[in-house]
């Protein structure tokens, strides 16, 4: 969002989004962990193959759209414009927000459902 807000950033703060960045994107294996506890032991096999037919596929139509976005806009000597970036970055926003909502929603087998009763009883 950062960079699609700002378009370009001086050495300094690219290398220190870069490194922000690296820090908090290895959120892979703890989404996968947790969907893995989302299904039951006999369908675990087939729901961490449909997560990753989903990751990839995903990734699939990340890169498709992104593509089209960006050919919205006319390179000049075989360079695209900066808007065009920004928009591809802005897009990549929305794609973690819809997906963040969306992951909201799963739910946790190992909430706290059933806590209060057994304090309360």
């Amino acid at each position: 969002m950062l960079i699609a807000i700002v378009g370009t950033l001086t050495r300094g703060p690219l290398l220190a989004w870069l490194v922000g960045f690296g820090a908090v994107a290895a959120f892979t294996p703890v989404v996968h962990a947790h969907s893995k506890s989302l299904f039951p032991p006999e369908l675990v096999g087939r729901g961490m193959t449909l997560l990753n037919m989903g990751s990839m596929g995903g990734v699939f139509v990340t890169q498709s759209i992104t593509g089209l976005a960006i050919d919205l806009f006319a390179p000049t000597n075989g360079v695209y414009p900066l808007a065009s970036y920004r928009l591809v970055f802005a897009l990549q926003a929305a794609f973690l927000v819809v997906a963040a909502a969306l992951y909201l929603t799963a739910r946790d087998p190992h909430g706290d459902s059933g806590k209060g009763e057994r304090a309360a009883g």
